[in-house]
């Protein structure tokens, strides 16, 4: 497994839910 790979997908979903919960 790519830690690379786990890393861009765990940041996705952080700038996806960041806006969310500052709403």
């Amino acid at each position: 497994m790519n830690m690379w790979a786990i890393y861009r997908l765990f940041g996705t979903i952080v700038i996806y839910m960041l806006p969310s919960n500052l709403i």
